[in-house]
């Protein structure tokens, strides 16, 4: 798998500038030994006026996926644009208030 980051608009060297960057390079190291050369990954992508980047864009055959990194212990899971974490007490998942995607969600570029 080909990995980019993207500073500026510009492709740069493959070290991420995300605040999840320790995080971000075990999961471009893991999909390096899993994907094949057809696909790539975009790190560090920046939307215009969005508040905040995308950690990773992976593009392959099938599809494209944006990875948001989060480093909050638990477990999650997404239905959607919902956001859910695991809650012992209840022990089932309960909507994540605020959704850690809205500012890309409704980004207006």
């Amino acid at each position: 798998m080909r990995s980019l980051t993207l500073a500026q608009g510009k492709a740069v060297a493959a070290a991420s500038h995300a605040t999840g960057a320790p995080t971000t390079d075990r999961i471009a190291l893991w999909f390096d030994g899993v994907l094949d050369n057809s696909y790539a990954a975009l790190r560090n992508v920046e939307l215009p006026n969005a508040h905040t980047s995308i950690d990773m864009i992976v593009v392959g055959p099938p599809g494209i996926w944006a990875l948001y990194v989060e480093t909050d212990p638990g477990q999650y899971k997404v239905q959607g644009d919902i956001f859910y974490a695991w809650d012992s007490q209840s022990g089932g998942y309960v909507e994540l208030s605020p959704n850690p995607l809205e500012p890309l969600l409704y980004n207006e570029a």
